[in-house]
């Protein structure tokens, strides 16, 4: 090392000067990054909201074939019920729940949102329901 870097701090390479790029432009590059995302009307709070939000409540071909066979029709008033009981299952820390509402019966997996299962009462009768971990009454 040569006496006159005694004393001086050492910076490594910025990545964009290796390049051959300077550091304006490394700013001008991520500035330009931004407003392109503003002008396109994605934020980070646009793309935050994108991450946690819950997808849709889904229902398995397992579950819409359980549907028609037993003929549960579920109106949008008992959809938002059954979204609400999925969500009081995820905020107790459930994985496989079971949700009995009106005449019906549900196994959902609260972590993929995805309706395993249906049964009406009929079906429920001396039924052993297994790999659940909680059960909801609505």
């Amino acid at each position: 090392m040569a006496a006159s870097n005694i004393g001086q701090a050492y910076y490594p390479q910025h990545p964009f000067i290796s390049q051959g790029h300077s550091p304006a432009h490394a700013r001008t590059a991520a500035y330009s990054a931004s407003k392109r995302s503003a002008k396109e009307g994605t934020t980070f709070a646009g793309h935050l909201q994108q991450a946690i939000a819950k997808p849709p409540l889904t229902f398995s071909a397992h579950a819409q074939t359980r549907l028609a066979e037993r003929k549960i029709e579920l109106s949008e008033h008992q959809l938002q019920r059954l979204n609400s009981g999925v969500e009081k299952a995820r905020k107790k820390g459930a994985r496989e729940t079971l949700i009995i509402m009106d005449e019906a019966a549900f196994v959902v997996s609260v972590k993929n949102q995805k309706v395993i299962t249906a049964m009406d009462k009929p079906s429920m009768t001396e039924q052993v329901i297994t790999n659940i971990d909680s059960t909801i009454w609505l």
